[in-house]
């Protein structure tokens, strides 16, 4: 995408821009009229109210004027009723003075004919035009005909104002007339006047109350109008343009280039005119605008930012795409686009081998099937053309954004292919969809390599399955068999109490089967051990000389026994002191030397060699070989007989009494000891399997060392008091059986509870040395061999505590050390072991006492 195209405008955009320019427009003239109209009717309401007020004024000041008139009329009523009596000749002097005393400006006395009798004018005025309109109303004849009514009222006549008072005469018929002329008065006779009244309703300076009686104006918030003529006034205007007081639309006038807008209206005798000046109009128009125009800039601005980010977001999303489709290209060997409702396609990306097949072809579905026809398998083509099929594509993409196969070629490479929907119809339908190809034989070859591993695997853990159950087989039967000879011999034993050479061969089968027993079960803890990780390879000095001097021993018993010949040739090493471990060491060889003497037959033979190879006075390469000429072992199992139960004479188990984890101990034991263990064998003719070690030489030890074991091993433990806790009763009376034959004085403990309680009532140094079985209920040797180095006392912490259990792994025996026992011995117990134990104990005992 060039910068170009990104900085064109699209039609889209030129559209928008139109629209907020048109919308703006009408909004504009709309607001200036609703606005002007609004503000109108605004003006309009506070016009009638102005108008209304002032209608209400002039109305409070025609009552006070009323109240004021009603008041000097009644006092001229009063003033007549008393002059009436004053009407005869002789009064006429009294009614004078009466007159002068009521500051009256005249009185005047008519006959019946309603003739000038006596005419008294008290301040000159004149007032035969007056007397005139006096005798014109209708009142002044009632008076004459009924002389018990009054009559008041007020005239003007000529520019003054009278008010006067009528009565009929006492002396004769006829009436009287006085008045009082209030011209000069009239402007002190009113405290309050009209004009003082309406300048209070306007404050504004922009809005103008004029009131006129219809010639003149007489009162106005304007000062300069009060007292012009209407002529003079601007208003004539408004007179000259017909308009009447019942007008609802405001009435414009000019006046000294101002416009005005107003309303008039008439009250009795007053017409009364409101009127705005068009600028307080316009101001509100114009903040009312601004504010619409403001809102209106935000929302375009709103409404242009949302264009440009949804611009910006259709950008990056084109730039994403365009992107992803050049990643595309680069992953994929072919990248094809397809438009299924027109059976039309489009390349992005094409092999030149694809290009040369499928150029010139327009229909999409027939540019497939010679795809297909062309590149892939025979086997394989039903497959791509129903999975690129056209016609099923938009219903198998309805809830997937892609699909995909792997298919194998016409070459036998395997590529992978994926239809990714690129746009959609409304219908959720597929209008375009991107065919993507990529070679995947390598990855196809990795899996199909992984697939066959998982079968090996299966067929091996399989295997392993079978093997184990055959082993559990197997162990029912090697297990079950010495126990049978055991309970055998000692029934047999029991019936010849007094035979004792009969006694004695019992029991010595009983302790071989015993033996067995032991190594069947010692073989299978070693085995899990190693399974584990727990087989331990330790750096001790020892004989080689001597472990295999013990060994041999030991698997000689058994070839006798077999009838098997056994041929030792003795160590003659230069360096037979070394460092290593021996136990291991000695496993290795006891197991070699007793497969030879099991897998053989009657009348077999068995030889034996160890020496030293080569030597640099470090280390020293032993070698050590071992001959038979037993069963041997067929090719194909020579390629399995390192394997856990591994076993090929299953047929002969009464015979060969071995449980197939001899040799996979062996193997790995020699492993652990960085040594190598390899056989040469022959089905029928035998076997013969070499070991070599490299193991450091011992060069600090000397014969004296030996000398100092050989009496510490002959310390004698008679004399010893010892705690033995142990909740067997069996196991028990073994142990206090063997150790009173030593001379020890034995206290046993059924729990680790009683152990506890004895040892805390006992006297400090009582006991020497404790055994604890570790398996004990109420409290276990672990929990009681805590509690006694807890307690305060002397001897808790120094007296020797041995753990004697039958579980014997490396984790039993750091367990026991963290409870804070010294020894750990296994059951069986190896009772020449525990007696040499006790005795390098009993030294140290010695030596804390003294």
């Amino acid at each position: 995408m060039t910068k170009q195209k990104q900085r064109r405008s699209s039609p889209s955009e030129k559209y928008i821009l139109l629209g907020l320019i048109l919308g703006g427009i009408v909004l504009f003239v709309l607001t200036l009229g609703l606005s002007f109209r609004h503000q109108k009717k605004a003006i309009e309401r506070e016009v009638s109210s102005t108008l209304n007020l002032a209608k209400t004024t002039c109305q409070k000041y025609l009552d006070y004027e009323m109240g004021i008139t009603t008041k000097d009329l009644q006092d001229m009523i009063n003033k007549i009723n008393v002059l009436k009596y004053y009407t005869k000749e002789e009064e006429k002097a009294e009614l004078l003075e009466q007159a002068e005393n009521q500051y009256l400006s005249g009185v005047i006395l008519l006959d019946e004919n309603l003739q000038v009798a006596e005419n008294v004018k008290l301040d000159k005025a004149e007032n035969e035009t007056f007397l005139k309109l006096i005798l014109e109303d209708s009142q002044v004849k009632e008076v004459l005909q009924f002389p018990e009514k009054v009559f008041a009222d007020s005239v003007e006549v000529d520019g003054k104002s009278y008010e006067y008072a009528i009565a009929s005469r006492v002396d004769e018929s006829g009436i009287i007339i006085c008045y009082y002329d209030t011209t000069k008065f009239q402007d002190d006779k009113y405290e309050i006047s009209l004009s003082n009244l309406l300048d209070n309703l306007v404050q504004n300076k922009n809005e103008v109350l004029v009131v006129t009686d219809g010639e003149n104006v007489i009162s106005s918030s304007a000062g300069k109008l009060e007292g012009l003529s209407i002529s003079e006034c601007p208003i004539s205007s408004v007179l000259k343009n017909d308009q009447t007081p019942e007008d609802e639309n405001l009435i414009e006038l000019k006046s000294e280039g101002k416009t005005w807008f107003g309303k008039h209206d008439m009250y009795r005798n007053y017409y009364l005119y409101v009127f705005f000046r068009a600028q307080k109009i316009y101001p509100r128009m114009l903040l009312t605008l601004g504010i619409v125009a403001g809102l209106y800039l935000i929302f375009a601005l709103v409404v242009l930012l949302f264009v440009q980010s949804q611009k910006r977001e259709k950008m990056d999303r084109m730039e994403k795409e365009f992107h992803l489709v050049q990643a595309i290209s680069s992953i994929y060997d072919v990248n094809l686009i397809l438009y299924p409702k027109e059976n039309t396609w489009e390349p992005v990306v094409e092999t030149s081998q694809l290009k040369e097949i499928i150029t010139g072809i327009k229909e999409a579905d027939k540019m497939l099937t010679e795809f297909a026809r062309k590149l892939m398998l025979e086997s394989a083509r039903e497959t791509f053309l129903e999975f690129t099929d056209l016609t099923t594509l938009s219903e198998r993409m309805k809830e997937r954004n892609f699909l995909g196969c792997t298919i194998e070629a016409i070459t036998g490479k395997w590529y992978q292919m994926l239809l990714v929907s690129k746009k959609r119809d409304d219908e959720n339908g597929q209008t375009s969809v991107l065919l993507l190809i990529r070679n995947v034989s390598e990855q196809k070859k990795k899996e199909m390599d992984y697939q066959e591993q998982l079968r090996i695997s299966a067929e091996k853990a399989a295997t392993a399955d079978a093997s184990k159950t055959d082993f559990l087989r197997r162990m029912s039967h090697d297990i079950r068999t010495p126990i049978n000879g055991i309970r055998g011999m000692t029934e047999i034993g029991l019936e010849c109490v007094k035979e004792p050479s009969r006694m004695k061969d019992c029991f010595e089968k009983i302790y071989t089967a015993s033996d067995f027993l032991l190594e069947l079960v010692n073989n299978i803890l070693d085995m899990s051990k190693m399974e584990a990780g727990e087989m331990e390879s330790k750096n001790e000095s020892f004989n080689l000389k001597e472990i295999l001097d013990n060994a041999v021993t030991i698997v000689s018993v058994q070839a006798k026994n077999a009838g098997v010949e056994f041929r030792y040739e003795p160590v003659e090493n230069e360096h037979c002191y070394l460092l290593g471990s021996p136990l291991n060491i000695q496993r290795v060889f006891q197991n070699l030397m007793s497969n030879a003497v099991k897998y053989n037959h009657p009348g077999g033979l068995v030889q034996v060699s160890c020496r030293e190879m080569e030597s640099d006075g470090e280390c020293a390469r032993i070698l050590f070989i071992c001959r038979d000429t037993g069963i041997g072992m067929s090719k194909e199992f020579q390629k399995h007989a390192f394997e856990i139960f591994a076993q090929e004479h299953k047929t002969a188990r009464t015979t060969y009494n071995g449980s197939g984890v001899g040799l996979s101990i062996v193997k790995k034991t020699v492993d652990l000891l960085g040594g190598k263990v390899d056989f040469v064998s022959e089905e029928g003719k035998g076997t013969v399997f070499t070991v070599e070690l490299t193991l450091k030489i011992d060069k600090t030890y000397e014969a004296e060392k030996e000398e100092v074991q050989k009496r510490e091993e002959e310390i004698s433990i008679s004399g010893m008091h010892i705690l033995v806790a142990e909740d067997n009763e069996l196991n028990l009376e073994i142990e206090t059986y063997m150790l009173e034959e030593q001379g020890v004085l034995v206290t046993p403990a059924k729990d680790g509870t009683e152990a506890v309680e004895l040892f805390a009532k006992s006297e400090i140094g009582e006991f020497d040395l404790i055994l604890m079985d570790i398996m004990m209920p109420r409290m276990n040797g672990y929990e009681a061999a805590e509690a006694i180095r807890k307690m305060e006392r002397k001897d808790a912490g120094e007296i020797p505590i041995f753990a004697v259990s039958a579980n014997a792994f490396s984790d039993d025996i750091a367990a026991s050390k963290k409870s804070g026992m010294n020894e750990h011995l296994s059951k069986p117990i190896d009772f020449d072991e525990m007696m040499k134990r006790i005795g390098k104990y009993r030294k140290k005992v010695e030596r804390n006492r003294s």
